[in-house]
């Protein structure tokens, strides 16, 4: 395989950069890929990506159940109600008895059935979008003969009807004819279930019942599970499997209940909540502490991931593929089958990932804490540290079957029987190996000093001098053109041709740059490969470049080129059956072969820069990245879910009050309102269950728009609408680039009494009639002229004065707005900090203040320019503002890279917990940095000053500096910083 290699991690110190080949496995490597001798053939399964979505709205934190209509919108059963949510923002939909919603379920016609505490019903929709409570349970009230139902547990729809139950109740109730019925059993019921055509249901103390003609009939073979089932999954062969109080498992089929085989190291079903079967025969189960369990169709084999530490309650097929999972507080979508999957500390991998190399047949990667050796196990894959690497690893290449040499930060070492010896008291400070293609026994060793060869033929090992003419800085990749030309990229130096003698030694190095056509930013970063027509191409920050004679020319690399990120140094690889990947710090890009580069969207993923793409001989492809392993699973890619359709949410006419009228969202004809002082806001949504970002909307409304860029905002409003005709256009992009619009809304603005035909007409008979009175009243009404003038007068004057005031409102808010971020400057910051705390004093409140500082943004400046850096801020503020509690908090950009966030009322605790989800939001986000935060709280009074409040903020975040950033520091009651 050729590769293209980046330059370095900013999360990885002690190497100073990422380099090129991968062990011997690359060193055999034609153009492109050729299979190792001993091909490993296991596949990779790690974790799937997982998308989170916590409610916004002030709501208990215990949620029960979840589904998902036809359009996609989801909804929660919580505490408090319903959750609807479209992918954009969330309502609640609150019960009669305000009381909470347990169980969900979704008819054939899209219909959303409710079971609550001593109610239940279904969701209607009405004519303005808003979904309304329809109750059921007062059907069944006269039956109850007084008593409580309690808690609806399940809620089954079959095609002759709803099926509610309860702890000993279940009640039916047909939607088509609206007949009912009810039966009770005082021993409680269990799961109920359609099964062979026919409703079952536990009767606890009994076993499972059938209904039979009205009647429910006891299967005999089943009367010896008398505890709790809980739920029952159907399975690819047609039977059930269930999940009960007594721990075991059972497959129920249609004539027997037999114990369940399960893969190895299964828990008890008691440990489990519910299940249900995916479109492919596999299973997926949640349980009670937190967990999510795949199991393959024929139950030999589980993944296990852990979404949360309490109990995970919800289940149900998404939209967009995967599942969806109801946790306490949010709820989860998780993609599986998924065609990207992600190992990393959950496995046992730890430190900062460098290579991975392979040896003997087995995987081995190299971390900051040493060399991890890959297993895989039925649960999964498993990293276990090897005893022979006790510190950091860069490279493996192995000699024979006992034997590799390998580098750790400074020195070269043999490994031998399981053992590690160094082979040299020299400082090599050795970063990559590869073995020549032309000189057997020679290996190339990249080092922050050059580029050395390693000598092992005759089963010694020797290792030459840096050659006079070889070039000092570190070299990140090489590629072999031949026994006496060899290509390298450095990390800040560009690309160097290094000749070769006949014996394989170094005897001669060139620079290669601007004056050979290349470009390069302000640090010299490149990589460099062998594409598989055989030219020699060299990426950089400025672009894709082909040696074409004696120079470097722009290179379109079919189409990669114009896909590539404005400065993103590509990393490129050739697999074996032609497939071409290619990656940037946060990209992934595939060309199959002979077909066109596309983008593979792995946000939800992804945790820190991406660095190089590793393929495997069995074409199993890897990214790297600093702490993370991203693998693409082919076999897992199914058929494409439908793209979600963008919809029209509500349309709200907004009065000068604030009331807030919803509009009717029915097609047809217009909606027609009258001019007048009012505005609309108009709310779409993608319900695309995918991180935030990764959707886009363009909106017109015409005539007095023109179609806007993509943005992430959903919600418009305007005011001030003429007397007109108005159509409203909104397009939506999901996360694969497709695009779907509503059907234009049109609404007409009609003209005012006085403004229409009959009016104007009868305005010229009064005018004609009161002419002859004209000289009668001469005085009269020229008085009223002179007062109607002055009335004018005065209202032009009121006109300018507002608009003046609004233009000194505006003048005012430029003045105490950041340009960059747009949230408030330095100087509004001064005013707000000074207010709160006259308040906080008046209130005996305390108040709190963060200072906030982006970790090394003068070297990321450096790096990637002022124009990223300003874009970093920019997201920076986005991720900070998503933190904040609510309105009265403040973030405030004080200079630079600083920021500042005011906390009213919030004690140290609450501010402590604040700025901790800022660091690790900004931590977990793309942007491929961290924040270091200062935190102090103080009760005002008449003694103090705000400025001593900052002060100690500022200090407590020099001490998160300078313990080693990335972290939350709090100024003490003892007047020092403490983290």
């Amino acid at each position: 395989m050729n590769l293209i290699r980046r330059g370095p991690s900013p999360h990885h110190k002690w190497t100073a950069g990422w380099l090129g080949a991968l062990a011997l496995w690359l060193a055999l490597s034609g153009a492109p890929l050729v299979p190792l001798a001993h091909a490993i053939h296991k596949p990779w399964v790690g974790s799937p990506p997982v998308e989170q979505f916590k409610p916004d709205l002030e709501i208990f934190p215990q949620n029960f159940d979840v589904v998902q209509d036809a359009r996609g919108i989801v909804y929660v059963g919580n505490y408090d109600g319903v959750l609807e949510f479209d992918g954009e923002r969330w309502r609640l939909i609150r019960l009669p008895n305000g009381d909470l919603a347990r169980s969900l379920a979704l008819g054939p016609d899209d219909t959303v059935y409710v079971g609550g505490y001593d109610t239940f019903g279904y969701l209607t929709r009405d004519a303005t979008g808003s979904s309304q409570y329809v109750d059921l349970s007062s059907k069944f009230r006269a039956k109850m003969g007084g008593r409580e139902m309690g808690d609806i547990w399940q809620v089954l729809v079959t095609e002759e009807g709803v099926y509610f139950r309860a702890l000993q109740d279940v009640m039916f109730w047909n939607p088509k004819t609206g007949a009912t019925d009810h039966w009770i059993h005082m021993g409680r019921f269990g799961a109920i279930t359609k099964f062979n055509g026919k409703v079952m249901l536990q009767f606890r103390e009994e076993g499972f019942k059938v209904l039979d003609n009205g009647t429910w009939r006891l299967r005999a073979d089943t009367s010896h599970l008398k505890t709790l089932i809980v739920s029952l999954v159907p399975l690819a062969d047609g039977s059930l499997l269930s999940i009960g109080e007594d721990g075991k498992w059972w497959r129920i089929n249609h004539t027997s209940v037999r114990p369940a085989r399960l893969p190895a190291g299964m828990r008890p079903s008691s440990d489990y909540y519910r299940g249900m079967a995916l479109p492919d025969k596999s299973l997926v189960l949640i349980t009670v502490d937190g967990r999510i369990s795949f199991l393959d169709s024929d139950l030999t084999s589980k993944q296990d991931l852990k979404l949360e530490a309490g109990n995970l309650t919800g289940l149900n097929l998404a939209r967009n593929g995967g599942v969806l999972v109801a946790g306490q507080q949010q709820i989860y979508r998780v993609a599986w089958p998924s065609s990207w999957t992600l190992l990393g500390e959950e496995h046992g991998a730890t430190g900062d990932f460098d290579k991975i190399a392979d040896w003997n047949g087995t995987h081995y990667l190299m971390t900051s804490t040493g060399a991890l050796r890959m297993e895989h196990r039925p649960s999964g894959v498993r990293f276990e540290h090897m005893p022979w690497s006790n510190g950091p690893m860069t490279d493996l290449i192995p000699l024979d079957a006992n034997r590799a040499l390998a580098g750790d930060t400074y020195r070269l070492m043999l490994i031998e029987n399981g053992k590690a010896r160094q082979l040299s008291k020299e400082i090599y400070y050795p970063r990559f190996f590869r073995a020549s293609k032309f000189h057997p026994g020679r290996i190339f060793m990249g080092t922050l000093d050059g580029l050395r060869m390693i000598d092992t033929r005759g089963g010694g090992i020797k290792v030459s001098a840096v050659s006079p003419s070889n070039p000092s800085p570190h070299i990140v990749t090489m590629v072999e053109r031949s026994a006496t030309e060899v290509w390298v990229s450095t990390e800040r130096h560009g690309v160097w041709r290094f000749t070769l003698s006949a014996a394989g030694d170094i005897t001669a190095a060139e620079p290669w740059g601007a004056e050979k056509g290349l470009k390069y930013s302000k640090v010299a970063e490149s990589s460099i490969v062998t594409t598989p027509d055989g030219n020699l191409v060299v990426a950089t920050r400025k672009g894709i470049f082909r040696l074409d004679g004696n120079r470097f020319v722009d290179h379109a690399m079919d189409g990669l080129a114009a896909l590539r990120a404005p400065e993103d140094l590509l990393t490129i690889a050739v697999a074996a059956n032609g497939d071409q990947w290619a990656n940037g710090v946060t990209r992934v890009y595939q060309r199959p072969k002979g077909g066109a580069w596309v983008q593979h969207e792995v946000r939800a993923l992804r945790r820190g820069a991406l660095n190089y793409p590793y393929i495997d001989s069995g074409g199993q492809v890897v990214f790297v990245s600093s702490n993370s392993l991203l693998m693409h699973n082919p076999t897992s890619d199914g058929i494409e879910p439908p793209p979600p359709t963008v919809l029209l949410r509500a349309v709200t006419q907004v009065m000068p009050d604030g009331t807030a009228i919803n509009l009717p969202l029915a097609r047809g004809e217009p909606v027609h309102l009258p001019h007048g002082d009012y505005g609309l806001r108009f709310e779409a949504a993608l319900p695309e269950m995918v991180a935030a970002g990764a959707k886009k909307y363009q909106i017109r409304l015409f005539p007095i728009d023109s179609m806007s860029s993509w943005g992430q905002q959903s919600r418009y409003e305007y005011s001030d609408l003429r007397i007109k005709t108005y159509r409203m256009e909104i397009s939506a992009m999901d996360s694969k680039g497709r695009v779907t619009a509503i059907e234009p809304f049109s609404i007409i603005v009609d003209p005012p009494w006085y403004g229409t035909r009959w009016a104007q007409a009868l305005a010229v008979i009064v005018a004609t009639m009161l002419a002859w009175l004209a000289l009668v009243v001469f005085a009269r009404y020229r008085t009223a002229r002179l007062e109607q003038e002055k009335h004018q007068l005065e209202a032009k004057v009121e006109v300018r004065t507002r608009e003046l005031g609004d233009a000194i409102r505006r003048l005012d808010m430029m003045a105490h707005v950041d340009g960059l971020t747009g949230v408030p400057n330095r100087r509004r910051l001064d005013e707000y900090l000074q207010a709160v705390w006259s308040n906080c004093r008046e209130q005996s409140k305390p108040l709190s203040l963060l200072a906030i500082d982006v970790d090394h943004f003068k070297q990321y400046n450096d790096r990637r320019g002022h124009l990223a850096g300003d874009e970093l801020l920019k997201d920076l503020v986005r991720e900070c503002l998503g933190c904040l509690r609510r309105t009265e908090d403040l973030l405030a950009r004080y200079g630079g890279e600083e920021f500042v966030v005011v906390l009213p009322g919030a004690d140290v605790g609450v501010a402590r917990t604040l700025a901790e989800s800022m660091r690790a939001a900004v931590a977990n986000s793309p942007m491929g940095v961290t924040v270091s935060i200062g935190v102090s709280t103080a009760l005002p009074d008449d003694a103090a000053v705000p400025t001593e409040l900052f002060t100690r903020a500022d200090e407590a975040l020099y001490a998160a500096k300078r313990a080693g950033r990335n972290r939350v520091c709090v100024w003490g009651e003892a007047g020092q910083a403490s983290t």
